[in-house]
């Protein structure tokens, strides 16, 4: 993914959500035994998204995420965490439909596990999955139907 897509998402979160968008938090990491400073949500995400084999594509996280917390900051402050659990329940759904084929011949008009992982994320609800696409598409400029899960 490019610089000047993160930076077009940047932009417009800081347009549309500067307080999600400009959130702080300090982040230590055990392993490490080191603290890290995130200056701004998007960032943050993007160190949520893991790491082979968890990764997960930061921009369909920054969305659901943002989306939950209706783009404000985690009540709890903890936005690394939150992000983290995020992607761990999308990655859950995704193989859920991907090794399942109970899931999948119970939802036969969902053609893939990435949109099943949407889906089911949002308790299949058509408002929720509607908003997530339509601020997916404003931010990312993609259509989140052809956009790759994993890098």
């Amino acid at each position: 993914m490019g610089t000047d897509l993160w930076s077009q998402v940047r932009s417009k979160l800081n347009d549309n959500y500067p307080e999600f968008s400009n959130f702080h938090q300090s982040v230590y990491y055990q392993q490490l035994d080191k603290t890290v400073e995130y200056d701004n949500a998007l960032t943050l995400i993007n160190q949520a998204s893991g790491f082979d084999p968890q990764y997960l594509n930061p921009f369909i996280i920054l969305v659901t995420v943002g989306e939950n917390l209706n783009w404000e900051p985690p009540p709890d402050g903890d936005l690394y965490h939150f992000s983290k659990a995020v992607r761990d329940t999308l990655l859950e759904h995704y193989r859920d439909y991907k090794w399942n084929s109970d899931i999948r011949s119970q939802n036969p008009s969902i053609n893939n596990a990435a949109t099943y992982m949407i889906y089911a994320y949002f308790e299949f609800d058509k408002e929720d999955i509607e908003n997530w696409c339509k601020n997916y598409l404003y931010l990312i400029g993609q259509d989140p139907a052809t956009s790759p899960v994993e890098e």
